[in-house]
């Protein structure tokens, strides 16, 4: 872990490569007071903005239709093309230090309209984190250490960063899941070239790791990363299972990949009483092209 010294010297040279002066720091920071009661509690999930490809349009009418309601980000925040494994043909996506500027203005502006934000890490996120593990010790203040001390201190935000502790001993962090209450909301890699199949294959993935993530009893699955929106109830396990849509414009590789379909835009409305989902009120949202 960064001790506080380091994390301030890693913190003045973040905020001088992407030109930040402070503007509008009070408005991030966190309040305690303002979260919603634990009885009844309202969350907008929304998921894969992939900056720079994000719908501004309709991330602007959630904000509005639900300003003051909870809100999960489930994960790729940023696409980050430019640390991707697979080969690119456009290379126009911003510099990394626009694109971190950009990411934490698109932070701020949700944490000003909703009460509480929490925010996932994503296949694409892990990208960035991957590349500057693998250069060594002197990017170390780069990669997820650095940003789960960032997002809560400087953005106002909770960032998910869970334990997980190997049957060898080894502690590795995941960022791709979090609870509320009876809800899982996944980024999990898991897809298919039709809606509700990534869907099916989240909840069979928590039910096999459930003891291993320590996870609570849940009957609600909500899947980000497949970028599809679809339902399916799963009559073994009893479980309500939904695909989120996808919060971005048609990145390249769903053209030119022969199993993926364009984007279908859409969000999850999550209301719960003490912990429980209402299934009559939850719903999901589809958003369409204007």
């Amino acid at each position: 872990m960064l001790d506080p010294k380091t994390y301030q010297e890693a913190l003045v040279n973040y905020h001088s490569m992407i030109g930040y002066d402070g503007t509008s720091s009070n408005l991030s920071k966190m309040s305690s007071s303002g979260r919603s009661s634990t009885k009844s509690q309202k969350w907008v999930v929304v998921s894969d903005p992939h900056l720079p490809n994000e719908r501004v349009d309709w991330l602007a009418t959630i904000a509005q239709r639900h300003k003051g309601a909870n809100l999960i980000l489930a994960g790729d925040v940023l696409n980050l093309d430019r640390c991707s494994r697979w080969a690119q043909i456009d290379h126009s996506e911003p510099d990394l230090e626009t694109l971190f500027q950009r990411r934490d203005d698109f932070v701020r502006t949700l944490r000003t309209a909703l009460r509480r934000v929490v925010v996932m890490g994503g296949n694409h996120d892990a990208r960035l984190w991957k590349k500057a593990a693998a250069l060594g010790a002197d990017y170390y203040w780069l990669t997820q250490e650095f940003f789960k001390q960032m997002f809560p201190t400087e953005l106002g935000v909770e960032y998910v960063w869970k334990p997980f502790q190997k049957r060898n001993g080894r502690t590795i962090y995941t960022a791709y899941y979090h609870q509320i209450g009876d809800a899982l909301v996944g980024h999990i890699e898991r897809s298919g070239v039709t809606p509700v199949r990534g869907g099916k294959l989240a909840n069979e993935f928590f039910h096999a790791w459930r003891d291993d993530l320590k996870l609570n009893p849940f009957r609600v699955v909500l899947q980000a990363h497949t970028h599809k929106r679809g339902y399916h109830f799963d009559p073994v396990t009893r479980v309500h299972c939904w695909e989120t849509g996808a919060m971005c414009d048609n990145p390249d590789y769903a053209v030119l990949d022969h199993r993926s379909s364009p984007v279908q835009g859409g969000y999850f409305w999550l209301v719960q009483r003490e912990g429980i989902t209402d299934l009559t009120e939850s719903r999901l949202f589809i958003m369409e092209n204007q």
